[in-house]
């Protein structure tokens, strides 16, 4: 099915979680027809009127493009990406990507990935062309994108502000004579972070929004709302891992529409949104939620056994809710081509809560029939023997069922005021596959 296809093509890149420590290397101005940025100028064009974040057929507006280098246990890279430092967003092109991360594994599919930007709030707008499937846009939304906002989180929650400290220590970049860095450690969650920033003060003429973050893979620019103060983000390490500045390349106004150094390197204008693309797959799919919940009902209706009978139409109407929820997201999905929507057939709390009661109700029908099985007198001692052993595979399985029931509710207790790291989903879908292994545990052979 092409539904399933381009979903694989769209979720086949990497994005990585970048911090640490190395060598800074500065590239030489002028090279390649790049230059480096006037840093005098950066107040003013941060404290303009801020670029509309872009929708999904949008053109992709950035002032200027920062290279990295990261370094990790697996190695280190230097890679490009464009950033709009007045609206936080970022991005970069496929060829970028295929050229920066040459050192990591590719697959076929990232070979048709044109651009992918991030917006301030995590999302992802992706752009892929192959000859089956033409130009398609697609939005991710952050709970799909893949996306490392930690730095973003630390900061719009004021926990990264409340918790640095200066450790006196400072250098300049890129030569003697500029910009101060200085250093501030970070601890959280039993790691520890130094940051190499620059402080430019108070922003006098322009106070930012609160919270504001403008940032590629983790350095750039952000405010501390706290005192006004804008920096400059340059270097994250955790003493392992870590991303520093190489270079900052500001974009030309008067370059071409769609070339390097362009201020609008990437349009969405032309791609086809995915959900528009995918329509008649997923009115097809709809019609086959319809036939399988419809084939449920009559079957549960159909059984003589009247206890039996209790327990499958219970099964087929809690089946027939997350139906309903399965068509409105694919409805949603339809006209926000967001593959977010898709997803919510797995985080939605009703879904999950059902999946649990339907996994209750098969064990309930099966040993309803092993009781019915059990009640014949002409039973051989072997067979008697094989259903006994099913029926207390069963109790053990519904015990564990009722485990993991209880611990889902307990975490989901946790967060109840909160969930600033978006840690639930994570610690739910570990629950799950905890639970997959435990139920085939309790049936050994």
């Amino acid at each position: 099915m092409k539904y399933l296809s381009l979903l694989a093509l769209l979720l086949a890149f990497l994005c990585f979680s970048a911090r640490g420590q190395q060598k800074i290397v500065v590239e030489k101005a002028g090279q390649g027809g790049k230059k480096e940025l006037d840093f005098s100028k950066i107040r003013s064009g941060i404290a303009q009127n801020p670029d509309p974040v872009p929708g999904l057929n949008d053109d992709m507006r950035f002032n200027q493009i920062i290279s990295m280098e990261i370094l990790s246990l697996e190695g280190s890279m230097v890679v490009e990406a464009y950033l709009n430092s007045t609206n936080g967003v970022f991005g970069y092109s496929g060829e970028m990507m295929r050229v920066g991360w040459k050192g990591m594994a590719q697959t076929e599919e990232t070979d048709h990935i044109k651009f992918v930007t991030f917006l301030p709030n995590a999302d992802a707008l992706m752009y892929t062309e192959t000859p089956e499937t033409g130009k398609i846009a697609a939005k991710m939304g952050s709970g799909v994108s893949m996306v490392s906002a930690h730095f973003d989180r630390w900061n719009n929650s004021q926990m990264f502000w409340n918790g640095a400290r200066k450790t006196g220590n400072s250098r300049r970049w890129p030569y003697e004579q500029g910009l101060v860095l200085e250093e501030y450690k970070y601890s959280s969650e039993g790691k520890n972070y130094t940051f190499w920033m620059h402080d430019w003060g108070v922003m006098a003429d322009r106070p930012l929004a609160k919270n504001y973050v403008a940032t590629a893979f983790g350095v750039g620019y952000l405010y501390n709302e706290k005192n006004r103060h804008l920096f400059y983000l340059h270097e994250i390490s955790d003493g392992v891992n870590g991303i520093a500045v190489r270079n900052i390349i500001p974009l030309d106004a008067s370059a071409p529409k769609g070339s390097y150094l362009s201020r609008v390197p990437f349009s969405g204008q032309g791609y086809k949104p995915m959900g528009e693309y995918l329509a008649k797959e997923l009115a097809l799919s709809n019609a086959q939620i319809d036939e399988n919940v419809a084939r449920e009902r009559q079957n549960a209706s159909e059984e003589e056994n009247a206890e039996l009978r209790r327990i499958k139409m219970q099964q087929a109407e809690k089946i027939g809710d997350i139906s309903e929820n399965l068509k409105q997201n694919n409805g949603d999905f339809l006209q926000t081509s967001d593959l977010a929507d898709l997803a919510k057939a797995y985080t939605n709390p009703e879904n999950q809560v059902s999946m649990w009661q339907i996994m209750d109700l098969q064990f309930q029908a099966r040993n309803e029939e092993i009781q019915n099985e059990l009640s014949d007198r002409n039973l051989t001692p072997e067979k008697r023997k094989e259903l006994n052993k099913q029926k207390a595979c069963l109790t053990n399985q519904q015990r564990v069922l009722e485990t993991f029931r209880t611990r889902e509710k307990n975490i989901k207790k946790k967060y109840e005021t909160g969930d600033p790291d978006d840690k639930q989903a994570d610690e739910i879908g570990t629950l799950y596959q905890q639970y997959a292994a435990e139920s085939a545990k309790a049936c050994p052979e």
